[in-house]
Formats: structure tokens, sequence, C-alpha cells
């Protein structure tokens, strides 16, 4: 049985501060406009009167997105230059050295995590904190981040 290095991510935690979309951008000195994780606010529902009375059914709650290195990615199967393959912990990487540039990974993904990188005309994405990981010896890298809402977690298939 393998292990799948993974992040356990609280949502009901989540105020949605975007500390760890900085934390992110930050540590990878992503360009503007380029983020490899990204918070959204989902809101929904409305206000109902039932008699006199009014109910709601509001929501909101806040969901980080960002490459999940899922255990079938649809990115690594759909590159034409195989330049995506994944790790044998379940880390799937770019390699920038077979990357056309294409765009396609980007449009197979159910995230649209993979974003073109135009100064180098090639596709990137997340790399699971891997640099810090290696250099820290597999700790906690989301120092910035509130409420211990990342947690490093490994997954057995």
């Amino acid at each position: 049985m393998s292990r799948r290095q993974s992040f356990y991510f609280d949502a009901a935690a989540c105020s949605g501060c975007k500390a760890c979309q900085v934390a992110c951008k930050d540590r990878h000195g992503l360009e503007v406009g380029r983020l490899w994780r990204r918070v959204s606010e989902v809101t929904g529902g409305s206000w109902q009167q039932e008699g006199s009375v009014w109910h709601n059914t509001i929501f909101a709650y806040h969901l980080s997105t960002f490459c999940n290195h899922c255990e079938k990615a649809i990115c690594l199967e759909g590159c034409p230059s195989q330049a995506i393959s994944r790790r044998d912990d379940g880390i799937v990487l770019i390699n920038p050295e077979h990357c056309l540039g294409c765009g396609y990974c980007s449009w197979v993904c159910p995230y649209s995590v993979p974003q073109y990188q135009p100064d180098r005309g090639v596709m990137t994405s997340a790399l699971f904190a891997l640099r810090t990981w290696m250099l820290a010896k597999n700790q906690p890298v989301w120092r910035p981040v509130p409420f211990g809402l990342w947690t490093p977690a490994t997954f057995l298939n």
C-alpha cells in the first residue's frame, strides 16, 4: 500500500482572509495576476416569509482551491507532451523542460489550476510546498495561515 501526501483543509474554520493565497504567492514569487491558490466566497439562499415570520436559508463559506494532486489527475492524462508526472508520494508536477505551453492541462482540470507563465512559455502549478517540505524535513509550512487551517496529511491508497 503506498502513501499519498495531501493537505487537510478545514473550511468551517476559514474566514476568507486569503492569508494562504498571499503566503503561496509570496513563497513562490508569483507575478501579478498569477495565483496557484485562490480563495473564493460561495454564497446563496434567500429570505422566505411564512405568515408574519421571516426565515432565511442564507449561507456563505469560503473555498480555497489549488492543485489537489488528484489520484486520477486528468491533467496528467491529457498532457500531449507528457510534461506532467506523479511522484511515488502522489505529488503531481509539471516539468517545464517538456511543457509545450498549450494550456490543455488547465482546460481539462476541473479546478483550472495549471496557469500559463508567459515569460517562460510554459504552464505552471502549485508544487505542494515541495521545496519547503524537503528543506524542513516534512514540517508544516503554512505558518502565516491563522487557526491551523492547513494540516499536512498522509493518506493510504
